[in-house]
């Protein structure tokens, strides 16, 4: 049942389907059950849409009904029309046909035949729903009223239901699912015998027998108690002597695996040519040094470039040891052989060279069986590089059976930790190309997760962006050839975030075209969320903010129909801060970035820092800056006290003395905090800016004619850039003034009074062409 990713009673009701033969009936319910209802009824034609599901109803059963919607669907060529005519959801019927394909492929993997029952006969597939929801089995109580047989709850039969307007109620049935209105009512539900409650639940039903008495029933009880005990200890101990065999019959096995191979190494040659050399380069180039490796290929050979290819040759088996690696070896054996003789090099020690790769790596390095002995061994061993070639050996093994499957998946998860750890980005890559055969033998929800994982692996390596953006492409190319679209979105939407970090905006906008048209036609609204999401972050980068908010807008749309994680929701709240932000409106930036903040906090997210670091910056745009030192000595700012709030601490100190000598401090002091980080960057700037006119302008009031010498001396500022800005304000015309250049000086003008005449007549002129267009009006009356 864990293989099939459905609530326990769907799982159980796909195998009770497989024994009674109808898993192809079985599986179209299932699928509809996992949509929400396909029928929809407009208010304005309730009753066309009523008469038009009578037509689907199947006496006895809500679920036959919604099997015989999908068959007669099946049967319209899946026309979207015939939906509509028919009021039906055809995105629920498109939905619920991908789950029958995928649910169908882990039936083929699991090896599981596709049976049906016919037409006809529909009673077993009732069987197999009774099997399923037997603990949802209500009698009947009165006219349409059931009483649960487990726990006593009154529920009713629906009035959409098929049983509803049957003839005559049911004593017994089975229901999907309760939902509470005015009543209790019971959502698809299944007349079911009283039979079949008692051989498919004898948990908690049995058919009485009037004509026993009650010892004879309880010592009738304890001897199938006692029977059942016995039947598992001996099941218990066949499977113990079966686990001994075994583990004998592979130890045997081994033993002759590894004499057959010390044979063939020591006896046998390996013909080899150069186009097998090529191929063995190419599969050695993830181990070997690119450069060394093409240079000896293009160059005469070398006793010093057969002596290093020896070594890293020797470091490489060791390291490996699988069995693809040790035909490799004997290989590449075969061929320094040839050129050692080509060299006249001493046999001898080539010699040794081969016995000690046949002594240590063609003999000892056999696959060790999937068990969790060979995860405890791994973890147990001395060093990381031991590690990894244990768990390299276990997943080499090629048993494939359920347990042996859960053993490698685990294995695979240790396997890319200490990858991880070692730093070893390109082994990660590697891993994921000699995994692709072990795919086809799990269902695709584990893939997805095993491919997703090793991807986040590789991300927290630091410096291999380009070896990411490179195994995201391999990857959408094999999902692609594989068909597995769900993964494939996701890749992509991996894909189109690199691509955006390494500023390659147009390649990551034309994924995310694609991929939105793609996802929305799909109605997965969770990708859907990080989709827009990302969409929006792009189009801030390109400085596009109206396509920016539309597409944060789109992700929280979608996010409020669905359940979103705490951390997806604090992400779209940072950036409904920084759009907030951008348009000048920091006092909704602020709520928005102290959301995020919450909901980093409790999740421990290191973006925290970042959410509280913009929370100071709108309080220091909004002339607050004296709350800074308020928010950092609060409880939950103590907990990120470092060089991040420091720097924004001394942006305040400097916002609140007016000082620009501070500010140009505290941007040189904390330079990676603050210039480097484009958000505060920015708007530092314009409050730089802001600032340093204010300063101006102050200084210059009491002034008629000043030296620009004098004002950059009190400002303490360059006088290059003081008469830059002076130019500036003059042009926007912040004052009225002039530079004098040649002098140095700044001619400061008086503001110019208006004269109040020339408004006074524009007024008298308006008011008369009023009363000549009134004048006019009751003229032209008069003469009508």
């Amino acid at each position: 049942m864990v293989e099939f990713p459905l609530d326990p009673p769907l799982a159980k009701m796909l195998l009770m389907g497989q024994q009674l033969e109808c898993v192809n009936e079985v599986l179209t319910i299932v699928s509809m059950l996992s949509v929400p209802s396909v029928f929809f009824r407009p208010k304005d034609r309730a009753e066309e849409s009523d008469a038009a599901r009578e037509k689907f109803f199947v006496p006895e059963s809500d679920h036959l009904t919604l099997l015989n919607v999908y068959q007669q669907w099946k049967a319209n060529q899946y026309r979207g029309d015939w939906c509509n005519d028919h009021f039906l959801h055809v995105k629920g019927l498109r939905k619920a046909r991908e789950v029958r394909s995928q649910l169908l492929d882990i039936l083929k993997t699991l090896k599981i035949p596709l049976t049906t029952c016919g037409e006809t006969d529909w009673d077993v597939v009732r069987k197999a729903i009774c099997s399923a929801y037997f603990h949802n089995s209500p009698r009947l109580k009165g006219i349409g009223e059931y009483v649960n047989c487990r726990n006593g709850i009154p529920c009713h039969l629906h009035p959409s239901s098929a049983l509803f307007g049957l003839g005559y109620t049911p004593d017994y049935v089975v229901y999907h699912e309760l939902i509470l209105t005015s009543k209790e009512y019971m959502q698809c539900a299944t007349a079911v015998e009283p039979q079949w409650l008692a051989e498919l639940g004898p948990m908690f039903f049995s058919v009485k027998d009037s004509d026993t008495s009650m010892l004879e029933h309880k010592r009738k009880q304890k001897e199938e108690t006692t029977a059942m005990e016995e039947e598992m200890e001996n099941l218990r101990k066949e499977q113990a002597e079966m686990e001994r065999e075994n583990k004998e019959r592979e130890k045997k096995k081994r033993a002759r695996r590894q004499q057959q191979i010390s044979m063939d190494s020591s006896s046998r040659p390996v013909n080899i040519d150069v186009k097998t050399f090529e191929i063995v380069c190419t599969v050695l180039a993830v181990s070997l040094d690119h450069q060394r490796l093409q240079l000896l290929w293009s160059r005469p050979p070398s006793g010093f470039w057969m002596n290093h290819l020896t070594a890293q040759l020797m470091s490489f088996v060791q390291l490996r040891g699988g069995y693809i690696e040790r035909l490799i070896v004997l290989y590449m054996v075969q061929f320094l052989d040839f050129m050692f003789a080509i060299m006249s090099v001493k046999r001898e020690l080539f010699i040794i060279f081969i016995c000690r790769i046949s002594a240590f790596n063609l003999v000892s390095m056999s696959p060790l069986p999937a068990t969790t002995d060979s995860l405890v061994q791994a973890q147990e061993a001395k060093n990381a590089s031991e590690s990894i070639s244990i768990l390299y050996s276990v997943l080499e093994n090629p048993s494939s059976s359920s347990e042996a499957l859960r053993i490698k998946e685990q294995a695979i998860s240790n396997l890319s930790d200490l990858l991880r750890q070692e730093k070893r980005g390109e082994e990660l890559r590697s891993l994921l190309t000699l995994l692709r055969p072990f795919f086809s033998l799990i269902p695709k929800a584990k893939t997805a997760k095993i491919v997703r994982g090793i991807i986040d692996a590789v991300a927290k390596i630091p410096g291999t962006s380009d070896l990411q953006i490179s195994l995201c492409r391999e990857m959408v190319q094999w999902t692609r050839a594989e068909k597995r679209t769900f993964l494939r979105q996701r890749v992509e939407a991996r894909l189109a975030a690199l691509l955006m970090e390494n500023k390659d905006y147009s390649e990551a906008l034309t994924i995310l075209s694609g991929l939105v048209k793609e996802v929305r036609r799909l109605d997965d609204k969770l990708l859907l969320v990080d989709i827009d999401l990302l969409e929006s972050k792009l189009h801030f980068s390109l400085r596009n903010l109206p396509k920016a908010k539309a597409a944060l807008t789109a992700a929280r749309t979608a996010a409020n129909a669905i359940y979103v994680p705490p951390a997806q929701q604090g992400t779209i709240d940072l950036q409904s801060g920084i759009l907030h932000a951008e348009e000048k409106d920091y006092k909704t930036a602020y709520s928005y970035f102290f959301e995020a903040f919450e909901a980093f906090n409790a999740l421990e997210d290191p973006r925290a820092i970042f959410s509280l670091k913009y929370m100071l910056l709108c309080k220091i745009m909004v002339n607050q800056a004296d709350d800074v030192a308020g928010i950092i000595s609060s409880k939950a700012g103590l907990q990120y006290v470092g060089v991040e709030l420091d720097a924004m601490k001394a942006v305040a100190d400097a916002h609140s003395k007016r000082s620009l000598k501070f500010f140009e401090t505290a941007l040189r002091d904390y330079k990676a905090q603050l210039e480097e980080d484009p958000i505060v960057h920015r708007h530092l700037s314009s409050l730089y800016d802001t600032l340093l006119e204010q300063n101006l302008c102050r200084l210059i009031e009491p002034f008629s004619r000043v030296e620009i010498d004098y004002i950059a001396e009190l400002i303490e500022l360059p006088v290059k850039h003081v008469e830059k800005k002076l130019s500036q304000m003059i042009l926007d015309k912040k004052f009225a003034g002039t530079l004098d250049q040649g002098a140095g000086c700044l001619i400061i003008f008086d503001d110019p009074k208006a004269d109040a005449i020339f408004p006074a007549t524009l007024e008298t002129i308006t008011n008369m062409g009023k009363v000549v267009d009134s004048l006019y009006q009751r003229s032209a009356k008069i003469m009508a």
